[in-house]
């Protein structure tokens, strides 16, 4: 069996120390956990056409979105309006649905 290729939506400022975690893991031959990660590495953009065309591809390519909800999730992003939704986890969230892929979240705080 392959493994899942996975996408990691995560507060890049605030969580993705959890998204290196999962990373670590899959490198770890210690424990059965297997994760393909698909999401891209840091995007060397600010151009908000050129991350959404990114972040789509990558969500595109996986077949499972694991998404981290830390305290900041739900925060408005500067370029909210431009990038047509809260921010971008919400962008990320809102293209794995209509992408039709299944969605894992993760709340780290109750």
């Amino acid at each position: 069996m392959s493994k899942p290729q996975i996408f990691v939506s995560f507060d890049f400022e605030k969580d993705r120390n959890y998204k290196y975690t999962l990373n670590m893991w899959n490198a770890n031959s210690s424990f059965e956990f297997t994760c393909n990660d698909k999401s891209p590495s840091e995007i060397q953009s600010w151009n908000i056409p050129t991350v959404k065309s990114v972040l789509s591809r990558k969500i595109n390519e996986a077949t499972h979105v694991i998404v981290i909800v830390g305290k900041e999730a739900n925060k408005l992003h500067k370029d909210r309006e431009l990038i047509g939704y809260r921010n971008w986890q919400n962008f990320e969230i809102a293209k794995a649905k209509e992408l039709g892929k299944k969605l894992i979240a993760v709340q780290l705080n109750s």
